[in-house]
């Protein structure tokens, strides 16, 4: 990087500190932290929305999986296309929850001991999204630096920037920067594409090389005969749909809303343009197979393709606003973390008030281990993409206890515990070398590819192994459910009246303590 480049990111990290500095100011309760006291409108919506849900470690995967199959791998973002209209119904659903932490509910639906069974995986969830995000990112600064900066140096480097943002400014400082590096973000992506086909000589030219030359069949498929193909975007994308409501951050993202409607409008805009700019990603991806044909270490692509690509100046601008991407989604995730470790394992062990001072020093105190625990998995992690599909499945283990919490009376807490041990433990059980052994011995099915090799290492094909698990996690949320005593009427009455009412009106409930 040149002079220029470097002067860039410097001022726009002041710029970003200083959002730092007055967003601690407004910090005086909990509500403050972990929702920005819950006054935020349809532009930060959409902002917090889109930048709390575009990481730079999506922008590695989906280049890096391009780049390994062709266009199939934009699959690894647009995923969630299918649970883009859920977001609809969703956000009023969270913000009539009156909870702050997504255990919260577990706790009011459920028991005590299932909310601290979710903080748990939630904790773990959040770290692995830490990891992935600095692994996603150290990537891109060992790439740009020409391999100066490794990128396990690279990640310890990023991930005392965010601390030192989070800790100081919460939900508000996270906000407002997804609203600046969500902006440049878009731009930004966009603006790739025009350098990338000028060096690659245009799209025809593109197409002529990688198909006719180089012969690669499929590589301009969306669905793919091998690999990504249609059974594997369905079982992604349902894995996605069970898992979209128990991901840590989304009471916070969906509670932080002013009105609902800010909700709703902000997060559809939000989720649509995340979807719109993964375009712009897989056609960076495509460029990276012509002009790195080569590569070792897929993950390093996208970061080629910028210091490639980018003249000075855009290229600072660039690393900037990966590394701001970085910092606000990791904020939302640390806050979302840390309150569920104060709010739903703290304040349920200690059964003992606690002074919203003492709260924020934890949760503060906490944020750093939590940190400290994502950088353990991203010095772990073999890939970007490895840990974004261990990312996939943490959310879907949870999944079904929180869509019977929602939709159907009935479900109670037992039924909940067997959804959620049978899902992990057929999860387990697929990775075991003796299940994959007998199943890529079963008679009379090799046709159904129930295991695959991966760099001479046998294992169960991920779309069987999302159905195994939710499959169980679905059939036993169902029987035991029914099998045992169902939850007593009269808190589910209050529960179910609080998500027919808007807050605003809670004159039309009982006191909800």
């Amino acid at each position: 990087m040149r002079s220029l480049d470097i002067l860039v990111i410097i001022l726009y990290f002041l710029v970003i500190g200083i959002i730092a500095f007055i967003s601690k100011k407004k910090i005086a309760t909990q509500n403050d932290f972990f929702l920005g006291g819950q006054r935020f409108k349809k532009f930060l919506m959409t902002m917090l929305f889109f930048g709390a849900g575009t990481h730079t470690d999506q922008v590695v995967a989906v280049v890096s999986k391009i780049y390994r199959v062709g266009l199939s791998g934009i699959w690894y973002q647009w995923l969630w296309l299918f649970t883009s209209p859920f977001y609809w119904l969703k956000l009023p659903i969270l913000r009539r929850l009156r909870r702050m932490t997504t255990a919260d509910f577990f706790e009011e639906r459920y028991s005590t001991n299932l909310s601290i069974c979710y903080a748990i995986i939630g904790i773990f969830t959040v770290a692995v999204d830490i990891g992935l995000m600095l692994k996603g990112t150290g990537a891109i600064v060992d790439a740009v630096t020409l391999h100066q900066l490794p990128t396990d140096w690279a990640i310890l480097a990023i991930a005392g920037l965010f601390v030192f943002y989070g800790v100081m400014g919460g939900l508000v400082a996270a906000v407002w920067t997804d609203a600046i590096q969500g902006t440049l973000t878009m731009i930004l992506s966009f603006l790739l594409i025009p350098f990338m086909l000028m060096n690659v000589g245009g799209m025809a030219n593109l197409h002529f090389e990688l198909e006719q030359v180089r012969n690669l069949k499929h590589v301009f498929s969306l669905v793919s005969p091998v690999g990504i193909t249609a059974f594997y975007i369905f079982a992604i994308s349902l894995n996605g749909l069970v898992g979209m409501f128990t991901q840590p951050q989304v009471m916070q993202t969906g509670g932080s809303c002013k009105k609902e409607m800010d909700g709703r409008v902000g997060s559809l805009i939000g989720t649509v343009l995340k979807r719109v700019c993964t375009v712009s990603w897989a056609f960076i991806g495509l460029g990276c197979i012509y002009m790195f044909p080569n590569l070792t270490d897929s993950d390093l692509a996208f970061g080629k393709a910028i210091y490639v690509l980018l003249p000075t100046g855009l290229l600072g601008l660039m690393i900037a606003c990966m590394l701001a991407a970085v910092m606000s989604t990791c904020d939302v995730l640390m806050v979302s973390g840390t309150a569920l470790f104060t709010r739903n394992i703290v304040k349920n062990v200690a059964k003992t008030a606690l002074s919203e001072e003492k709260f924020l020093l934890i949760s503060r105190t906490t944020s750093v281990v939590i940190v400290g625990l994502g950088i353990f998995i991203a010095l772990k992690l073999s890939s970007v993409i490895e840990g974004l599909e261990l990312f996939w499945k943490l959310n879907a283990f949870t999944g079904f206890a929180f869509w019977a919490g929602i939709i159907w009376k009935r479900a109670n807490v037992y039924g909940a515990w067997a959804s959620i041990i049978g899902s992990v433990s057929v999860w387990l059980l697929t990775t075991q070398s003796f299940f994959i052994s007998f199943m890529s011995n079963f008679p009379g099915v090799e046709s159904l590819r129930f295991v695959v090799e991966k760099e001479g290492v046998m294992s169960i094909y991920l779309p069987w192994q999302m159905v195994f698990y939710l499959a169980a996690g679905f059939i036993l949320m169902i029987i035991v459910t029914y099998l045992t005593k169902s939850l007593p009427g009269k808190n589910m009455d209050r529960f179910y009246r609080k998500l027919r009412t808007p807050i605003g009106v809670d004159a039309q409930l009982d006191v909800i303590k």
